[in-house]
């Protein structure tokens, strides 16, 4: 018999070593990444403990983290190509009164719109127009269907959020960038990325 293993009646009894674990090393808390969502939906959705166990943790969180990129570079993008070709309606509304957030919030709205557009498309073919590959995979690997689909929700919902969060930022941020302190759009500084 081995040692170190205990029997219990728990439904889950990795709870309390998954705490011990975090309070000696505070440093796994840096693999949430930027999206706190990821942990809650990791461990109260998926029940999965302990959490960081790369089987679980590299899969998701290459998933989450590869379309939320392609979603922050889309919508950095078209803010940039939105504010490059309108220049001169952004600084008419800049000289008529407009703060930089007024002038550039249609262009942030389309940014925003164009980045999240893909993954509001796949979500809604999901299932009935295509078998996302996530699922795909475990259903021929030999898991019931019904926890596929699980997974394929939670996933699904993780990247929504981390796009939608990611993007979010990323638009707002880059479009401080492109006004400097006196109000100005700074042409140069679309030009130079």
């Amino acid at each position: 018999m081995r040692q170190g293993y205990t029997l219990t009646d728990s439904p889950n009894p990795h709870i309390a070593r998954g705490k011990q674990i975090v309070r000696a090393h505070p440093e796994v808390r840096e693999y949430f990444g930027p999206h706190a969502a990821t942990g809650v939906w990791i461990l109260g959705v998926v029940g999965l403990h302990p959490w960081y166990d790369p089987r679980y943790f590299i899969p998701l969180g290459g998933m989450i983290m590869g379309n939320s990129m392609t979603s922050v570079a889309l919508g950095a993008e078209r803010l940039h190509s939105g504010l490059l070709g309108s220049s001169a309606e952004v600084e008419g509304a800049l000289m008529l009164g407009a703060t930089p957030a007024d002038a550039a919030r249609p262009f942030v709205k389309h940014a925003f719109g164009a980045a999240v557009l893909p993954t509001v498309n796949s979500m809604m073919g999901m299932g009935i127009v295509f078998l996302p590959g996530m699922m795909t995979g475990q259903i021929l690997a030999g898991a019931e269907p019904v926890e596929a689909v699980k997974y394929q929700i939670l996933i699904m919902g993780l990247i929504m959020g981390a796009t939608t969060a990611g993007t979010a930022l990323a638009v707002q941020v880059a479009c401080r960038h492109l006004f400097d302190t006196r109000e100005r759009l700074r042409l140069d500084r679309i030009r130079g990325l």
